[in-house]
């Protein structure tokens, strides 16, 4: 994860039993790079989490990086709602867009988020995990047999 993002992240890596490891940014757009991702990555590394920083995404070649190297992608996108790149919005390039709305972010909104990815299987696990391990949004909620 890049060395300059919000407490939450890590705090998110470290609440899933991960160690998290943070990698330098360009000094130009405060991204990282392959070449900063490719100085900390190790044999232990599952994961990138890539902030697109200040409407600026960061460099596309790290979906390739991540796809060869067999590391999930999560992309923060708080900061760049609408960015893209050769018409491919960012939050859609890995395997999870992430975008958390708080009063000092793009797209205010109070406090929230959404989470995108393009594999079911992922929101599905996901929103299982949300919802406190439960099958459905509610715990009370049954399809009805009447």
């Amino acid at each position: 994860m890049p060395s300059a993002s919000f407490v939450g992240t890590i705090n998110a890596v470290i609440n899933a039993g991960l160690i998290p490891v943070f990698c330098d940014v360009d000094i130009d757009t405060q991204n990282i790079t392959v070449e900063t991702l490719n100085a900390v990555r190790s044999r232990r590394t599952v994961a990138v989490i890539g902030l697109h920083y200040g409407g600026n995404p960061f460099e596309y070649g790290i979906v390739n990086y991540c796809t060869d190297h067999n590391l999930f992608l999560i992309e923060d996108n708080a900061c760049s709602p609408l960015s893209s790149y050769k018409q491919k919005f960012t939050g859609t390039w890995g395997d999870f867009g992430a975008w958390s709305f708080d009063p000092m972010k793009v797209l205010a909104a109070g406090d929230g988020s959404i989470v995108y990815s393009k594999d079911l299987n992922l929101i599905k696990r996901f929103n299982t995990l949300t919802h406190l391990g439960l099958d459905s949004e509610l715990g009370c909620k049954r399809d009805s047999k009447e």
